[in-house]
């Protein structure tokens, strides 16, 4: 019996000895600035923890300014469940001997300068749960062994040099909840077998080289929230299966070679918040259910689709958009703001009203995108931000104030409208309108000349839109009207005008004098 004892003791013993050698020769340590000279005393030491029979059981250096490499020696640390040298300055390769790490739970060696390969016997680490090699300088393959990790929950691979394809195997990883493979270079199809990923929440490959078609099988992913698959040379057209993923909050399928339609029923998802379909081959209409407004839930969906052969954003070629359509195009713009500001609760500041986010169907009807610096109007606070949207479109007084109001909305309808009879940024008719400058300009001289002069009929609209437009550019914001005003503008309109086109100016419109000098009816 005491020969047994004595041999365990012994064998214990030298296990303590190859865990003390593996970390003294690391150098993490001594690199780090500090003086470890008692290696007895290594369980004291920063970033470590030991079990009570001594064994390092956690490692945790994040961030602590280690040089050097992995020393092969680490695969003496048997008892390690816990390894994490994230932001470093480490190089080298991952040795082989890691995965003798048969207890690593979490293993995380992201941000450091490490090269080679993934060694396959990373698929050893049978208890794994939490694999992050991203932001390194890795390249060859994903080791088919990867596959062996049933127990994982989140894999992060990203921007690193990885070529070839995404091996099958990666539909082993039943239990796996985040997938990131984005920025390296993997090449062919998304294998089928990723439908077998039952609980995979994100899935980002984007900014690969990834070809083939979309597989229908992602429409088995019924926890999906977030699927990336842009900058890649995806063909194809976008699977209908996708229609049934009703947790989905984000889709990116931008800067692909992806056609045909969009599927109507991606604007019924229930939880969508932003889709991302621009540069494309996309074309026929935009469907009805992709409005930037969801009404039945009053919920609003970040959409672009530029880039493509959709019909939006606005200008199009400038006779195809005639005098009717531009008319027609700034009175539903008024009529969706209205809403926002009116009939939302609490109300919504979209704060980048610009012509590029003006998107039009094929019947021409504007739906206003991009809701990404949108902000509901707290009544009861100081309504404080940052100030946000395009040059050009935001209104003067955010130059000196930071306090968010639909009026800002409201000045910068005023410029997509006059820009919209204009046919170009109004800069410089801007500029003017607090000059004498404005009393010599009409308003024949700057509507778009690029199209016939409007009819009768068709110029006492437009007359009501410049003189809207102008009231919403003014310079002191209380003096705007608001957006429900000038929905409901456009329903009162001229009857008739004794004052010809040419003589119409600038002035006149901002000063409204046009009502006295002719009828208006509802």
């Amino acid at each position: 019996m005491g020969t047994q004892l004595e041999l365990g003791v012994a064998s214990t013993l030298s296990e303590l000895e190859m865990e003390a050698n593996a970390i003294l020769n690391s150098g993490w340590w001594n690199s780090s600035g500090y003086n470890y000279n008692n290696i007895s005393n290594r369980c004291k030491w920063d970033g470590i923890v030991c079990n009570n029979g001594g064994s390092i059981t956690r490692i945790s250096l994040r961030g602590f300014g280690v040089g050097g490499i992995i020393p092969p020696e680490i695969g003496n640390l048997s008892k390690l469940t816990y390894l994490d040298l994230s932001g470093n300055s480490l190089q080298g390769v991952i040795p082989p001997s890691i995965g003798k790490l048969r207890h690593l739970v979490k293993l995380n060696i992201s941000c450091n300068l490490i090269q080679g390969t993934i060694p396959p016997e990373i698929g050893d680490l049978s208890k794994l749960i939490y694999l992050d090699l991203s932001e390194n300088s890795l390249k060859g393959v994903i080791p088919p062994s990867i596959g062996k990790l049933s127990q994982l929950v989140k894999l992060d691979i990203s921007d690193n040099l990885i070529q070839k394809t995404i091996p099958p195997e990666i539909g082993n990883l039943s239990k796996a909840t985040h997938l990131y493979l984005f920025y390296n270079f993997l090449e062919g199809d998304i294998p089928p077998s990723i439908a077998n990923l039952s609980q995979l929440m994100i899935l980002d490959i984007s900014t690969n080289f990834i070809q083939g078609s979309i597989p229908h099988e992602l429409g088995f992913l019924k926890n999906l929230k977030k699927i990336n698959l842009s900058g890649n040379k995806i063909k194809g057209t976008i699977p209908l299966s996708i229609e049934s993923l009703e947790k989905l909050t984000t889709i990116d399928l931008s800067n692909n070679l992806i056609s045909g339609e969009i599927p109507p029923r991606l604007g019924y998802l229930p939880n969508l918040e932003s889709l991302d379909l621009k540069f494309n081959n996309l074309g026929g209409k935009i469907p009805k259910s992709l409005s930037v407004l969801n009404t039945s839930t009053s919920k609003f969906i970040y959409l672009d689709i530029s880039y493509n052969y959709l019909k939006g954003p606005i200008p199009y070629e400038a006779k195809e958009l005639d005098w009717r359509k531009r008319v027609n195009i700034i009175k539903g713009v008024a009529h969706a703001l209205s809403y926002l500001h009116h009939d939302c609760t609490p109300p919504i500041v979209h704060r980048d009203i610009s012509s590029s986010n003006i998107l039009l169907n094929s019947e021409w009807q504007p739906s206003v995108s991009d809701f990404g610096t949108a902000r509901l109007l707290e009544h009861d606070s100081s309504n404080l931000t940052l100030v946000a949207g395009t040059y050009g479109y935001i209104a003067p007084e955010l130059a000196y104030t930071v306090v968010m109001n639909e009026k800002c909305d409201v000045y910068s309808f005023g410029v997509v409208a006059l820009e919209t009879l204009v046919g170009s940024h109004p800069q410089e008719i801007l500029s003017s309108l607090q000059s004498a400058v404005a009393h010599g300009i009409t308003l024949c001289e700057v509507l778009d000349k690029r199209l016939e002069p409007p009819t009768t009929t068709v110029l006492l609209d437009i007359i009501d839109v410049a003189i809207m437009a102008f009231a919403c550019l003014n310079s002191n914001p209380q003096y705007r009207p608001s957006m429900k005003c000038v929905s409901q503008g456009f329903r009162t309109r001229f009857s008739s005008l004794n004052l010809p086109l040419h003589k119409i100016s600038l002035h006149q419109l901002m000063s409204q004098e046009l009502f006295t000098l002719g009828t208006s009816s509802k």
